[in-house]
């Protein structure tokens, strides 16, 4: 692929990022609406607690009356609201993965990065609640243990190495080769590509529940750990960006 202007291509890029957050996190909250309306709990699928912050979605909320479904008996219910966007997101980054294979997909760049982006923040919503909030009293997957009285340290062992192997691929695999497909040949932009990359994994999806979820420094061992991840991913891969003209 040529090389294009780099003004237009971290402009497109910047609006496909924002576009592809979007998607992702619309499907999540879907998935939980289109659960709850099949149980009966919802008038649609789409009825969720949306934004008013339409830039990052913060405050977006599936607005699932998880008590009342409990008061009802319902535990099961419940366990496949919280816990069904986890298994379609982690299908759908298997089908990102496969999709950023196809040269049908890589011969048309902006389709091809926002692939890239959309497959990225798909594993990464799930890193943010597997290992990041598996021990947090709210959210998904506390909701998800509160109803099944299993232990968030199964949940932890079970689903941590899935998401290790879903980063590390994403970061060792298609990282390298989204710089090539997009043709970014210069040391600056190859850092830059794989600096976004990485704040977006490790920071924003890793690190800032840091700020959100616990408000005591000594109960977020995890987020420390996300954002250390970050400088340790830049040191460790820095033949990326320095081995180019």
């Amino acid at each position: 692929m040529k090389s294009k202007n780099p003004f237009l291509f971290w402009c497109v890029t910047a609006v496909v990022i924002l576009a592809a957050h979007h998607v992702m996190t619309f499907m999540h909250e879907w998935t939980h609406g289109l659960i709850a309306w099949l149980g009966g709990y919802k008038s649609s699928p789409f009825a969720i607690h949306y934004s008013s912050n339409w830039w990052t979605l913060w405050g977006i909320d599936e607005a699932v009356p998880y008590q009342t479904i409990l008061s009802a008996g319902k535990k099961g219910l419940v366990a496949a609201i919280a816990i069904a966007p986890m298994i379609d997101g982690f299908i759908f980054f298997l089908i990102g993965l496969k999709l950023l294979s196809l040269q049908s997909i890589q011969k048309r760049w902006v389709l091809f990065s926002f692939v890239y982006w959309w497959t990225w923040m798909e594993i990464a919503e799930i890193y943010s609640y597997i290992p990041i909030r598996t021990f947090a009293q709210q959210d998904d997957i506390y909701n998800f243990l509160h109803a099944t009285g299993l232990s968030p340290w199964l949940v932890f062992i079970l689903g941590t190495p899935l998401v290790i192997w879903g980063y590390q691929k994403m970061i060792r695999v298609e990282e390298d080769r989204a710089c090539r497909i997009l043709a970014i040949r210069r040391k600056w932009g190859r850092f830059m590509f794989l600096f976004i990359t990485l704040m977006i994994g490790f920071w924003y999806y890793g690190g800032i529940a840091f700020i959100f979820v616990y408000p005591e420094i000594k109960g977020n061992i995890l987020s420390w750990i996300s954002l250390a991840l970050i400088p340790i991913c830049l040191i460790a891969l820095r033949k990326r960006y320095t081995a180019v003209a």
